[in-house]
């Protein structure tokens, strides 16, 4: 979250403002736990569980969801006249569909030896690291006086993270640890539903995948031999179901990359630096982000009323992020204003 969109981050941790679930995710909580359970069961048994076991399993993880009766509706479903009844009893059918798509497509040629296996990854000594490096860098004799501050802000930062202590944590969702020969083959998989097939630059690129490596890297003392999605794609015409295998790899120039990002992630957070994604992109909506109408970076047509008064009335919280990004603003100006007066003066 904190990689595509720092604010929303912001709104989310260190807020703590919380947003309507959308069925969608009700839809994937279902059809993960039936997905586990199947291959649990062929990791426990050598076979896979029977379909109607898994699919009651993907109805009851709906029925049972707190969050199910609270989701938010998409702008398609109210246009469309449909209550929340109707939406979750659609949701209990795609996940119904999915969940048999995966067992027919998917399930039979995975050799699942883990499901859902977490990890916890100390970060304090390749932080405390990081902050030694920027640091040393500081010292460097063509630096600007501007850019040495800033260095030396962000490895301030970096140490009093690690001194606080952080870990890197997660669940990788399937691994694969099979021998053939004397040859022992470690491979990470993860499942996904969408509308649309991914394509090869995509799984190359994700971020996801690369922190499963990284992981990998501590918990099994080397790279996986590969990554994948299990994509089950279903789209809106006609419902057509599909399944996509699509592999990729990771070096560890990929894990120092992503270490990298890790540690700017952690320097942002504790100087309180929330960059906002670009307007263009599809997740800056009001569709498919809740703080959207809260957001002072989010572009409108038409924005009722003072912005100030109105985040201030919707968030309800003291730390409400536009009334500081005007303090800056007037502190900023303020700033202007005296520098002009001195070179007046001199």
């Amino acid at each position: 979250m904190f990689n595509r969109c720092g604010m929303q981050f912001a709104f989310r941790y260190i807020q703590g403002l919380k947003r309507p679930p959308s069925a969608f995710m009700v839809c994937g909580t279902a059809t993960d736990k039936a997905i586990n359970y199947d291959l649990d069961t062929k990791i426990l048994q050598g076979s896979l569980a029977e379909l109607d076991v898994i699919s009651d399993i993907a109805r009851d993880s709906v029925d049972h969801d707190d969050r199910a009766d609270a989701i938010k509706l998409d702008p398609s479903d109210i246009e469309a006249g449909k209550s929340v009844k109707q939406v979750i009893g659609e949701t209990k059918d795609r996940a119904v569909r999915l969940v048999g798509l995966h067992h027919g497509e998917a399930a039979p040629r995975i050799r699942p030896w883990r499901t859902q296996r977490s990890f916890t990854v100390n970060l304090d000594k390749f932080l405390y690291s990081r902050a030694a490096l920027l640091r040393q860098e500081a010292e460097g004799v063509d630096l600007s006086k501007w850019r040495r501050k800033a260095m030396l802000a962000q490895a301030a930062a970096l140490w009093n993270a690690a001194r606080e202590g952080i870990d890197f944590v997660g669940q990788q969702d399937i691994v694969e640890k099979f021998e053939e020969g004397v040859i022992e083959t470690l491979n990470i998989r993860d499942t996904k539903t969408a509308k649309a097939r991914k394509n090869q630059e995509q799984v190359d690129n994700d971020d996801q995948l690369t922190a499963y490596a990284t992981a990998s890297m501590v918990v099994d003392g080397r790279l996986p031999n590969e990554l994948a999605f299990d994509v089950l794609v279903e789209t809106t015409i006609k419902q057509k179901q599909s399944v996509q295998d699509i592999r990729t790899t990771r070096s560890e120039t990929d894990v120092d990359i992503y270490l990298n990002r890790i540690a700017n992630a952690v320097a942002s957070i504790q100087l309180g630096i929330f960059t906002p994604t670009q307007q263009s992109n599809w997740w800056c909506s009001e569709v498919y982000c809740g703080y959207a109408h809260i957001c002072p970076y989010f572009r409108r047509t038409e924005r009722p009323g003072n912005p100030v008064a109105e985040l201030g009335k919707d968030a309800g919280s003291s730390n409400d992020l536009l009334p500081i990004l005007q303090q800056s603003v007037e502190a900023v100006a303020k700033a202007k204003a005296e520098d002009e007066e001195e070179v007046t003066r001199l």
